[in-house]
C-alpha cells in the first residue's frame, strides 16, 4: 500500500515538473513525425523544396501543440480555436 502511494506521490512530481505540451499523446506523435520527417529528407537531394517544407512544417506542428497548451484561460483557449478551426 504504502508503494502505491509513494508511487502516485513521484508521478505527481513528476507530472507538475513537465511542460502543458509534455503531456498530450498529440505531442509525442508529432515529435516521431518530426524525427521521421528528418530520416526522411536526410537521404533526399536538398535542391527539391518538398525537403525544406517537409521540414518546416513538422517542426511547426510542435510549436503550434505547445504553444496551444499553455494558452491558460477564456480568451487565450478562444483563439486556439479559432486559428484551428480557421
Amino acid at each position: 500500500m504504502l508503494d502505491k502511494v509513494k508511487d502516485k506521490v513521484k508521478n505527481s512530481i513528476e507530472a507538475a515538473q513537465t511542460f502543458p505540451h509534455e503531456r498530450l499523446h498529440v505531442y509525442a506523435k508529432a515529435l516521431q513525425l518530426t524525427a521521421q520527417a528528418a530520416v526522411w529528407t536526410a537521404a533526399w537531394d536538398k535542391k527539391h523544396a518538398i525537403v525544406d517544407h517537409l521540414s518546416r512544417a513538422s517542426e511547426s506542428i510542435l510549436f503550434n501543440l505547445a504553444e496551444a497548451a499553455r494558452q491558460y484561460g477564456a480568451p487565450g483557449r478562444v483563439r486556439v480555436v479559432d486559428f484551428a478551426v480557421g
